[in-house]
């Protein structure tokens, strides 16, 4: 079952109150991975759209509702077919990429661990984002995908690297990520409430930057990743 929210198993060690990581936020994490690809999904919106497809819908609607049902079988050899078919795809899934990226920022408003815990920032990621679309997206926006066998192959390619994406912490390395200001950080706690994390490199994405004299709030997602901002 996914969960919005982090689940936290408490137990007693030492008269101390200890907690344990919860369950993966496979909610929180699909939605990264979605929104990942949103600049893929928009350019090859505009590499296959075409002023003149309006035209040949505008005029298979005409000849449908004058009782002209051949049209259909014409449009099988209509040489705008997959050009359309892409061009609706990805219209399709940009606008499911920007649905995830909106409910990813909704679902930062609750749900994360106040402890009094602290932070040592061991190294920036600069570079995840620009790495990212550089090795996975633009080889992706060359593929041909007008034709069948063209589409088959890059939506093979494509659901790969999804699957590669969500066995792996590959997600946090998100174009749209750094495109809207957050910051990823590797760090270790210097007072977690978790068990086996006090020497433990993770990884943190941050709205802001992190300030490492200041308590931290954070909020599990997978991997050792977690959305991170530092508490007023």
């Amino acid at each position: 079952m996914e969960h919005i929210y982090i689940r936290y198993f408490i137990h007693a060690k030492n008269g101390r109150q200890k907690e344990t990581m919860g369950e993966q936020n496979l909610k929180l994490k699909r939605k990264l991975v979605i929104q990942s690809f949103l600049p893929l999904f928009i350019l090859i919106f505009i590499k296959y759209s075409d002023y003149r497809m309006i035209s040949g819908i505008c005029h298979f609607i005409r000849s449908l509702m004058q009782g002209e049902f051949s049209v259909i079988n014409r449009i099988w050899n209509h040489p705008y077919l997959g050009p359309f078919a892409v061009t609706i795809a990805s219209l399709a899934c940009s606008l499911y990429s920007i649905t995830a990226m909106c409910q990813f920022k909704s679902m930062q408003m609750s749900g994360f661990v106040d402890a009094g815990e602290k932070v040592v920032i061991e190294e920036e990621i600069t570079d995840s984002g620009i790495t990212f679309f550089m090795t996975f997206v633009l080889p992706l926006l060359l593929d041909d995908v007008e034709t069948l066998k063209g589409f088959i192959i890059f939506t093979g390619i494509l659901g790969l690297v999804i699957r590669l994406m969500w066995t792996t912490h590959l997600y946090y390395q998100n174009p749209i990520l750094t495109l809207l200001g957050y910051r990823i950080y590797k760090f270790h706690f210097i007072n977690p409430v978790i068990d086996g994390c006090k020497d433990k490199t993770m990884i943190a994405v941050c709205k802001t930057g992190i300030a490492e004299e200041k308590i931290v709030k954070w909020k599990y997602i997978s991997d050792d990743v977690c959305l991170m901002y530092n508490k007023n």
